[in-house]
């Protein structure tokens, strides 16, 4: 996939068991297509796909995706995004107040505090 946040640790006094995505298309004009998987570690298996989709986000709309990751003690979620303008889509992950935003041109950096995209 084009996009990932790596492999992100699940572990210590309050691991997540939500995960929120957030994908904006700011286009105002054309929608784009989103493919994302979400894969997790646990003591039982060492990669193990649990969530995959294609969606459609129209242009100026966003999507709000909530999935379980209770349980596992590392997950990634990765994304490819298409369309005619991909680069005007953005996708966040969250969970317990850490925040990874994605850009189609950027890689995912995390901040506690505020969200920045970095090139």
């Amino acid at each position: 996939m084009a996009l990932t946040t790596g492999i992100i640790t699940n572990t210590g006094t309050a691991p997540a068991t939500n995960l929120v995505m957030n994908i904006d298309n700011d286009n105002l004009s054309f929608s784009s297509t989103v493919v994302y998987h979400v894969y997790v570690w646990n003591s039982v298996v060492s990669k193990s796909l649990v969530y995959a989709n294609l969606l459609n986000i129209n242009a100026n709309t966003s999507q709000i995706i909530n999935l379980n990751i209770a349980g596992n003690t590392s997950y990634e979620v990765q994304f490819l995004v298409n369309g005619q303008v991909p680069t005007d889509t953005v996708i966040t992950v969250c969970r317990n107040g850490f925040i990874r935003k994605c850009h189609s041109l950027s890689k995912c950096v995390e901040y506690r505090t505020h969200i920045h995209c970095a090139a």
